[in-house]
């Protein structure tokens, strides 16, 4: 399995992925800081992946809420503040 983080300049989601084709799974980095590992994923997707215009918009048409995945590391959400400068909840 290549360990090394293929990074994507074209997608405003996604930072960089790996794949390891024995297991057919897919790590993904997105630019929020969430890292997830996707299931089920085979070699053709994988390379219709690489092949998209947009790896967030492929993901988003192919794999998200499609495929069996687990979260590596939430998202960090920044916490929203009021105009007066209070910390609004979330």
């Amino acid at each position: 399995m290549n360990t090394e983080i293929k990074k994507w300049q074209n997608s405003s989601i996604i930072e960089g992925s790996v794949y390891n084709e024995n297991e057919q799974e897919l790590f993904i980095e997105f630019k929020n800081g969430g890292k997830y590992t996707f299931q089920e994923i085979t070699p053709q997707e994988y390379a219709d992946f690489c092949a998209a215009e947009s790896q967030g918009v492929f993901f988003n048409a192919n794999f998200n809420r499609k495929k069996p995945f687990e979260v590596i590391e939430k998202a960090i959400i920044p916490e929203k503040k009021t105009t007066d400068g209070d910390k609004a909840s979330i």
